[in-house]
């Protein structure tokens, strides 16, 4: 019995070995899609996406199809302007946009890998809670702001306004320290069982807005008051993958 038991045990732990493939690294790199929600007092709305960045890397274990991974990104946000019209109070999308809040997360993230036959081509789903640390963040808010047809200091008397019509906005970060969950795919094709390049689309979820606006805007009629929230943003990257050692 006592011979039987150690061979199981042997034979357990060769098999467990033969499933930990190890330790790897990564980068990604791609676009970051924050979308952000305006309303107006006069009851017209509109949604909208700014185009940013993201970068970063990871270290991660692979055991079987599982993989476990912990990562630190850069995100460096844009958010949209708003094209008002002063006679009727409707926003339309504006092509423009400026610098919004940069942020460092820290996501750690779940995923299982899905292969094709000949172990070249491969799918992996993935899910992570994030932790999001606001780099813009300040006590003495609002940190930013943009207008239209005003002059960038408040009450300049230098500045002559080109019509009686014009926006202010100020832009708050709501806090240093965020969370969240996001939803991610991967496709990719691996060389040699060593290296991987894939593509990953995922959705971000912010517990919380991490940045707000409010917004006035002034005509010869009427003052309207608004506020564009960031909502939730989507990610689109490029990634590479390095395993330290070669998977069996």
């Amino acid at each position: 019995m006592r011979k039987l038991f150690v061979i199981l045990t042997t034979s357990l732990l060769s098999l467990t070995c033969l499933a930990q493939e190890g330790f790897y690294i990564g980068y990604e790199n791609g676009g970051l899609f924050d979308k952000y929600h305006y309303i107006n007092s006069k009851g017209y709305s509109l949604t909208q996406s700014s185009i940013g960045g993201v970068f970063g890397g990871y270290l991660g274990y692979k055991y079987n199809s599982y993989n476990l991974e912990i990562g630190f990104y850069g995100y460096y946000s844009t958010h949209p302007f708003v094209v008002y019209d002063y006679n009727s109070g409707i926003p339309s999308k504006s092509s423009s946009m400026g610098s919004g809040a940069e942020s460092w997360m820290i996501p750690i993230r779940l995923g299982k890998e899905f292969t094709s036959s000949n172990d070249k081509f491969f799918l992996k789903p993935e899910i992570s809670f994030n932790t999001i640390i606001c780099r813009d963040y300040s006590e003495n808010q609002p940190t930013m702001g943009w207008g239209e047809n005003v002059s960038p200091f408040p009450n300049d008397p230098s500045f002559i306004p080109s019509s009686s019509d014009s926006t202010r906005a100020y832009g708050y970060v709501t806090s240093k320290m965020n969370f969240g969950i996001e939803t991610g795919l991967s496709a990719g094709y691996r060389f040699k069982k060593k290296a991987d390049i894939y593509i990953k689309g995922s959705y971000l979820a912010n517990f919380n807005p991490l940045y707000y606006e409010t917004i006035t805007h002034y005509s010869t009629a009427e003052t309207v008051n608004a506020t564009s929230v960031s909502v939730n943003s989507f990610q689109l990257q490029i990634g590479l993958k390095y395993y330290f050692a070669k998977r069996e």
